[in-house]
Formats: C-alpha cells, structure tokens, sequence
C-alpha cells in the first residue's frame, strides 16, 4: 500500500523519497481576553514533543499530560466546572489569573508524567496581541490592571523566556504594526524561540504573491481552509526549503477530519502541524492517520527522525536594504492608483 500522499500527490518532488511525520503542536489550554479570570494576553497554551520521540511517542506524551492536567483542574474545588468545559478546539478552558498560573501547571503536569519540560515537551504560546491591544491607550493588556506599552513587551517576553525556557514558539507575540517593537522583540529572543506570524497575514496566497514581508520571522501559522490551496501550500513550503524558516499547517474546525492536511505535512517535510486540542473526536482522526502513515512507512523503510528544529537569529534590516528594498505587488498597486480629487466644497474654495 502506498503512503496516501503519494497516491494523492505524485507531483511534488521528493529528493530521497524518505519521510518525517511533523512534530504535533496540541492545544491544551485555551484563554483570551473574554475567558474567565484575569489573564488576557494569552489564547492557547500548547504542548509540542521532542524531535527524539517519535510520533507515536510523543503524541501519547502529550496526551498523558493532558489527562493528568484535566484531572488536577477536576480535583481542585475552583476549577472543577473548568473540567468539564472544553472548547471547540477540543481544549479546556480554565480560569487563569495570571500567565504563571498556567504555566507552572502545565510544568507541574510535565515533570509528574516523568516527563522533563523543554527536553521531553516544550511549551508554545499562541498570543492574542491583536485582540489584547486597546487601541486608544496604546498598549496590551497582559492581565486586568497590568498593561504595557509595545517596547515594554520586549523585556516581558525576555524575563518569561529566562524564568521558563521550556518555551520554545511564540505565535504573534506582539503586532506586526508596532514594527520596532517586533524587530527588537525578533531580535533578542529569536535565538532561543521560533517568532511566529499568524494574525497579520491574510492569507497564504499574500506570501506566494509577495504581498507579505516574513523577514522578520522564523515562520508562519497558516490555516488550511478554503482560502489555502494545495497549490499555496506547495508554493509556500518551496519558498521555505532553503531557508531556517518554518511553515505549520493549522487544522480548523473545518478541516480537522480532512487527512489531505496531514499528507501534506508529512510530504512537503514540514516540521510542524497545529492539530487543536486532544478532547474533540475529530482531532484523534489525524492523529490516528499520522499514527498509521508512521507504521507503513517503517515497515517500507521510508521514515527517519526529524532533524532538531534550528533556531534563526534574525537581525533588523540594515537601512540601506530598507532603502532599496522592491516594493511588493500592493505597494507598486498603491502608488499606481490615480488619486481621487476630492469635490467636497472646501476643496474649491479660493485662498487669499
């Protein structure tokens, strides 16, 4: 039997027609500014295994720490209704005070699976920096009462790295509208956490086209939905081949039962796939997919261990290459565009 993406994909190369199952980034706990408790700054807290394990492995990692932290939330008396409330991602939903709560439980819930956090299972953070902004004051909103400016989160962000270097991604840690705030941000940390763009990119055709600077990232969340096309994710993962960039998949709800998701991960050599949280049923078809392709793949002699995920240092443009740098198909668009003239009557009124 061959692997299913060969069936469905004979066109997209492959080099030496060995493969590695991408390394499952699972949602274990979802927030956001409209959940319960303080913390607004963070949407979902997820787990990720090393590339050492391998799929098999690591996903049953993660879901040991998963039950065993559904349990922690069941047995104590404040959260025992959090429990039992899981979202559409098939994530819980717990009330969260501050980011340290969450993440010294996820942590506590690591090392009691003899497991060692940022060795075993490393930690991403998929930031809501879009949606915790208040436009009006200029800064997010980490919690209730504590708010920074975007300069401000840089340093935030650093100390959170030291205190818990089990963190390993940052997903749109901050907007890409404060731009010096995110280069100096990509700059400090990008050495030792992948910065993921998600929310300001429109979608994966806009990368293809050009329409989207990633420079200053070390990869991007796309959603595989209807807006993506097998096409736009070949593309995309040819334009990342050569580089130390990365390109994770996202399942939504739409297309968590679609296998074709991930196929293509595992045949384009991505090293990621964003699946949503273990307790919703349609996440464990791709699980048991990836499971299965693992096992037909072994027994052909087809499947390695994933390399370790490099960590790129990015740098700030030099001014000269801002200077110089093309205009992207949208900005050459803008220019082009006449200007309209207004014909409001102020606008013809004569000066003295």
């Amino acid at each position: 039997m061959r692997h299913p993406l060969e069936s469905r994909h004979d066109s997209i190369p492959q080099e030496d027609r060995t493969y590695s199952l991408p390394l499952p980034l699972v949602t274990v706990f979802e927030h956001g500014k409209t959940a319960p408790g303080k913390l607004a700054l963070i949407k979902e807290f997820l787990l990720f295994p090393s590339e050492r394990f391998t799929f098999h492995e690591g996903i049953g990692h993660i879901a040991r720490v998963c039950r065993r932290l559904k349990d922690v939330i069941y047995i104590s008396s404040k959260q025992a209704a959090a429990a039992k409330n899981v979202t559409a991602t098939g994530a819980v939903l717990p009330t969260l005070e501050k980011l340290e709560q969450a993440l010294d439980m996820l942590q506590d819930a690591i090392t009691g699976c003899g497991l060692t956090p940022g060795d075993d299972l490393r930690i991403a953070l998929a930031v809501g920096a879009h949606q915790a902004f208040d436009l009006e004051k200029g800064r997010y909103e980490v919690a209730t009462g504590l708010a920074k400016s975007p300069m401000d989160m840089v340093p935030f962000y650093d100390d959170l790295l030291k205190k818990y270097p089990s963190i390993r991604i940052l997903i749109d840690p901050i907007r890409r509208e404060d731009r010096d705030a995110w280069m100096t941000l990509a700059e400090t940390i990008s050495d030792r956490c992948l910065v993921i763009g998600e929310a300001g990119i429109k979608c994966a055709s806009s990368l293809v086209a050009g329409e989207e600077d990633s420079s200053l990232l070390n990869g991007i969340c796309t959603r595989f939905d209807r807006r993506t096309t097998v096409s736009d994710v070949v593309s995309l993962s040819r334009m990342y081949k050569d580089s130390t960039k990365h390109l994770i998949l996202t399942a939504t709800q739409e297309t968590t039962n679609d296998t074709l998701l991930v196929d293509l991960a595992i045949g384009l050599n991505l090293a990621f796939v964003r699946m949503g949280g273990m307790f919703r049923g349609e996440a464990t078809l791709l699980i048991s997919h990836c499971i299965q392709a693992e096992k037909e793949l072994d027994s052909k002699s087809l499947l390695k261990l994933r390399s370790p995920v490099p960590f790129e240092k990015l740098n700030r443009p030099l001014l000269d290459d801002v200077a110089t740098a093309a205009p992207t198909p949208s900005e050459e668009r803008a220019t082009k565009s006449p200007t309209k003239k207004s014909t409001s009557p102020r606008d013809t009124t004569k000066s003295d």
